[in-house]
């Protein structure tokens, strides 16, 4: 049987398709159905003499779009649906849609209607989009039928509302071979009560992180429950021993007591017999939301890859995957401290934007001295919108970031370009929006605040075709902090995005060298004497509404130049990018990055400025703060 996928998701949706007076049906996420093709026979008329126009129900595509969904490809009570509908004429006349939606049941609610296909033309195709909710108190193993009435022809939809699968889980996500683990799923109908009507046999596929199937385990099957809704028909479990030391990934299967449908669902859970010891100096973290390995495989291609006669042999590393090994704790990253460095990869934002005991694992490896590459998107937009006090903290204290925005499909930056002088990114221009990459759609754009230096920029180049985004601060894309012995590189975008592998291996290797051995080391009289040599002042000071800033640079460089309060955020970027040796002169309007007035009281000019120092040759940092009052 096909399983239809979309985005590397596996999904079923249990549907049934009821075109003219033929019974169709097909499961997937998106998938497309075809007529049976008629072949008369010499006494009879030729189809398309009798049936002028004939309508079928090309293809679907249906989305759970509310935040109640639980995203597993069957609609359930209370879930709102994006259906899209492509109609093709069979036939040799025109069409013409007359009405287009209507439901015959009080459990389905229309938020749009279309008004009408228009005409198709014979052989032609016509597609419309609308929203759709079924009602909390839909009852399960319902069908609702949705037709679309034509002139001469009706296609109808029906949806088959089946339970909400809860969880699937694994008793532990690590045993010892020869030891037994548990996995149990378990379904509830719209108001939360135990379910499993409509639901005829549920199966757990044993797979290796390849896809290669080990084994299938009945998990619950209907016909040992009489009617399915018995008083433990809700929930299945079964006990199942490995035997040997590897990774496993739990696949569910169902089938749908009514029309006999089958599919993998997109539940996956994990677990291994492997024990964690580690090798080598590198650990590379797989915080996902499901189980990424193509991922994986843009990180292993790399460090297999990097070359590196003079220190380490990086292409020995350890892995820690969240969806097999479970949350990691303060005990595995205590191994790479203090000469190691951890690679952390959260795609789609992982852990991070929610977890206080992973972010706190985090912070805790950061404040002993340790060294980690953070990349991934969603972070900064997730706690911005849902965040609590704790991961705001994180992500100003440890990430040393302010959210600016996610750029989302409405506008995304094709690349990211490195800053002039920096000693990781300097001429640096990668590609982020790739088919040989995974898109990063969903970066975001931050301030740096105080301690950290922004070393990658979303570029402004743009690409045929590629829609750009609105920088509305730095455009910051990566930064890095250095504090004490710990070195930290934060990108707000996925280092798998970068589509070259040569252009990703070259950013990787540039960021372990500095995570690894930092900057060269330089005399401590000769840093006091560059910190003395950059200034900035501004009059008047205290000032209403507008204060004149003045600041000398005394060589050719890379500035940041920005306001800040007492709390650290950034409230304004007065200036970002490459500047000539002078004096400069600009101002403040007392105004944020919004155009929005800022209250009355003390705030910061922060300079932060980069150079190459003429005699060692070695990237300069130099910074100057000046205190400022703003009086309404």
């Amino acid at each position: 049987m096909d399983i239809f996928r979309s985005g590397g998701l596996r999904k079923v949706a249990l549907f049934s398709i009821l075109c003219s007076s033929t019974l169709m049906w097909n499961q997937g996420w998106s998938f497309t159905s075809q007529l049976p093709s008629v072949s008369p026979t010499p006494n009879e008329p030729k189809l398309e003499e009798t049936v002028g126009s004939l309508i079928i129900l090309r293809s679907y595509e249906i989305r759970e779009i509310s935040e109640k969904s639980n995203q597993d490809g069957i609609p359930g009570p209370g879930e709102v649906l994006s259906l899209k509908i492509i109609l093709e004429n069979r036939g040799t006349k025109p069409l013409d849609l007359t009405q287009i939606v209507q439901s015959r049941t009080p459990y389905i609610r229309f938020f749009q209607r279309a008004e009408a296909f228009g005409e198709i033309a014979p052989g032609g195709k016509s597609e419309v989009v609308f929203q759709v909710e079924i009602q909390p108190d839909c009852p399960i193993d319902t069908l609702l039928s949705i037709f679309f009435f034509l002139k001469q022809d009706t296609v109808s939809l029906n949806l088959h509302i089946l339970p909400q699968l809860t969880h699937l889980t694994v008793s532990s996500q690590f045993v010892s071979p020869g030891e037994s683990i548990q996995l149990n799923s378990f379904f509830v109908d719209g108001t939360g009560r135990p379910t499993s009507r409509g639901i005829g046999e549920v199966k757990v596929v044993m797979k290796d992180p390849e896809g290669n199937v080990i084994e299938v385990l009945p998990l619950y099957d209907d016909g040992l429950h009489g009617d399915g809704d018995s008083s433990d028909g809700n929930f299945g479990n079964v006990w199942w021993t490995p035997q040997e030391p590897r990774d496993y990934l739990c696949d569910l299967e169902i089938s749908d007591d009514r029309y006999f449908h089958q599919g993998l669902k997109e539940k996956v859970v994990g677990f291994t017999t492997v024990e964690f010891s580690r090798s080598g100096d590198l650990l590379l973290v797989m915080d996902t939301p499901d189980p990424s390995y193509e991922i994986l495989y843009y990180y292993r291609s790399c460090l297999s890859r990097i070359p590196n006669p003079e220190f380490r042999i990086w292409n020995n590393w350890t892995e820690w995957n969240f969806w097999i090994r479970g949350k990691i704790d303060s005990l595995v990253l205590k191994e790479f401290l203090p000469e190691g460095v951890v690679i952390w990869s959260s795609p789609w934002g992982g852990t991070l934007r929610y977890d206080d005991e992973v972010q706190s694992v985090i912070q805790w490896f950061l404040d002993r001295g340790g060294k980690m590459l953070l990349s991934g998107g969603g972070i900064g937009s997730h706690i911005q919108e849902f965040g609590t006090e704790h991961d705001s903290l994180f992500f100003a204290s440890s990430l040393k970031s302010r959210f600016v925005q996610s750029f989302g499909l409405e506008g995304y930056f094709e690349s990211v370009e490195g800053i002039s002088g920096d000693l990781i990114s300097d001429g640096l221009l990668l590609k982020i929006v790739d088919e040989k990459g995974i898109p990063q759609y969903f970066a975001e754009e931050m301030d740096p605040l105080p301690s950290a230096i922004p070393f990658l920029t979303y570029s402004t180049q743009n690409g045929k075709g590629v829609r750009l985004g609105r920088i509305r601060s730095s455009g910051t894309a990566g930064l890095r902090v250095e504090r004490g012995d710990s070195r930290l590189v934060y990108l707000n975008f996925g280092l798998e995005g970068i589509g070259e592998e040569e252009e990703r291996r070259t950013l990787l290797k540039k960021i372990l060298t500095w995570l690894f051995f930092g900057e060269a080391h330089r005399d401590e009289d000769t840093i006091s004497q560059e910190a003395e040599i950059v200034s900035v002042k501004n009059f008047p000071n205290p000032f209403s509404p507008e204060t004149f800033i003045t600041y000398e640079l005394p060589l050719d460089g890379e500035l940041l130049l920005q306001v800040a309060d007492i709390a650290g955020r950034t409230i304004k970027v007065l200036f970002q990018g490459n500047k000539i040796a002078g004096t400069y002169t600009t101002r403040w309007n007392g105004k944020d990055e919004w155009g929005k007035e800022v209250s009355s009281g003390v705030y910061f000019l922060n300079l932060v400025f980069h150079y190459i120092h003429p005699e060692s040759i070695q990237t300069v940092r130099t910074t100057a703060t000046q205190k400022i009052l703003l009086l309404r």
